[in-house]
């Protein structure tokens, strides 16, 4: 949360950091312990995610890096990481991060989401978009990325994708109780986590 490397070179991870719990939890909680959880709901999945982050685990096999979404082998169940490597922000990225919860502090988020993307002569390029507490795990929403790359941003498109957002949801976890809230309330979230990546430009 406030280390100056991490808030100069990946804010967004920064960010997601500062959401966690409260600062007596933070002053003691580790990423590795928030990804091992392996909880739908753990807000610094999306972020790592979203900022291409590796985790070097261990295994029978040996040690070796992977992508963060591969940890998460089931809600409450993951691999043993041993620590994450994450890239440097190009100067050109946007990104944000976001949750709902039922309280403003101290919320397990009832959604999360982080986005990162490059501009490159007014059009999106390389976009990440992971939202958490939608699905069982969470997940880079692909149609929706594909829909963003290479076009340029605007409100319309961030509807187009967040529309792309509620559909995959839904494809994923068929009609539930909470469908009736979580579909709209996915592409509304949708597109504020990409508007307000933009005001980071």
């Amino acid at each position: 949360e406030h280390d100056p490397v991490i808030r100069a070179a990946c804010p967004l991870l920064a960010a997601a950091a500062a959401s966690v719990g409260s600062p007596q939890i933070r002053s003691r909680a580790t990423l590795g312990g928030n990804v091992a959880n392996a909880s739908p709901a753990a807000d610094l999945i999306p972020a790592l995610t979203a900022v291409e982050g590796k985790a070097v685990i261990s295994s029978r096999s040996g040690i070796r890096k992977a992508e963060i979404l591969e940890l998460v082998l089931d809600a409450g169940r993951c691999a043993l990481i041993l620590g994450f490597e994450v890239p440097a922000f190009q100067t050109d990225t946007c990104w944000a991060f976001e949750k709902i919860g039922r309280r403003n502090a101290l919320a397990i988020s009832r959604m999360n989401g982080a986005a990162a993307f490059e501009l490159a002569d007014g059009r999106m390029k390389n976009v990440r978009l992971c939202i958490g507490a939608a699905t069982r795990s969470p997940q880079r929403f692909r149609t929706a990325e594909a829909l963003l790359e290479g076009n340029t941003p605007g409100t319309e498109l961030f509807r187009q994708a967040g529309g792309a957002v509620s559909e995959e949801i839904l494809d994923k976890t068929g009609i539930r109780n909470s469908s009736q809230y979580k579909l709209p309330v996915s592409a509304d979230f949708t597109v504020r986590l990409l508007e307000n990546a933009m005001r980071r430009e």
